[in-house]
């Protein structure tokens, strides 16, 4: 069967020439005749109209790869989602804290030795981030809404946020998880790191400091780990194409 790769990001861009030198036969989504079953390897940003018109062209027996929740696919089409490999969700949330972790040095007006910084959300990226941040010594606040998440992360030396006053935060939260009042408190020097996609943890026009989105990150950060990471889930979820 065909591979067929959106290349909106450099990670994909990769991940093709990974199959082609593996003697895979592979296409760029864009000018494929959708004459044949087809593997349809999506980016997180391809979504939309353009999707749904991609997913109406594909032959009965395609198999459609996305890491978010299954959508309605149309008939005969089989969805494998890369989310549902608990090794690829955890290599590619360590390269995504790896790469937060760079901006952050980057765009921060400051250093991070002893800073203090928030965390929306616990879930596999913010504690890879928390792991990575210890050698800094920071204070580490948490924004939670899970019992069990909040509970690990206390274990971990991270503290319940309470509204106290810092200069970074950094979204994993998929919905809104300050509300505008309390965003609006963070002073204008403050940084915000948004990881998630959209809506993202942050009411529109709440925040006043500096926001940097950067959705997707391991394509941008580590094109190449992340394709070899994608790689190694597509042999576990369809060893069959292989």
């Amino acid at each position: 069967m065909r591979f067929v790769l959106d290349l909106s990001d450099a990670r994909m861009q990769v991940l093709l020439g990974l199959l082609l030198r593996e003697g895979r036969e592979v296409s760029a989504l864009e000018g494929f005749d959708f004459g044949e079953p087809a593997a349809l390897l999506l980016s997180p940003a391809q979504r939309g109209e353009g999707l749904g018109a991609a997913l109406k062209r594909l032959r009965p027996g395609s198999m459609v790869f996305a890491p978010w929740a299954q959508a309605r696919l149309p008939n005969g089409l089989l969805w494998r989602d890369l989310g549902a490999n608990e090794e690829y969700a955890l290599e590619n949330a360590y390269l995504t804290a790896e790469g937060a972790l760079k901006l952050l040095i980057e765009h921060s007006d400051f250093s991070l030795r002893g800073a203090e910084l928030l965390l929306l959300g616990y879930g596999r990226i913010a504690s890879c981030l928390a792991a990575l941040l210890r050698p800094f010594e920071p204070r580490l606040f948490v924004r939670e809404k899970n019992e069990e998440r909040l509970g690990l992360a206390r274990e971990r030396g991270l503290t319940p946020w309470e509204g106290q006053p810092v200069r970074l935060i950094v979204g994993t939260a998929p919905s809104p998880a300050l509300s505008w009042n309390e965003a609006a408190r963070f002073c204008c020097h403050s940084l915000f790191l948004e990881l998630a996609s959209p809506p993202g943890g942050l009411i529109e026009g709440s925040f006043f400091g500096k926001t940097l989105r950067a959705p997707g990150l391991p394509g941008k950060i580590s094109p190449h780990s992340a394709a070899e990471a994608l790689l190694r889930c597509l042999r576990a979820l369809a060893p069959e194409l292989f």
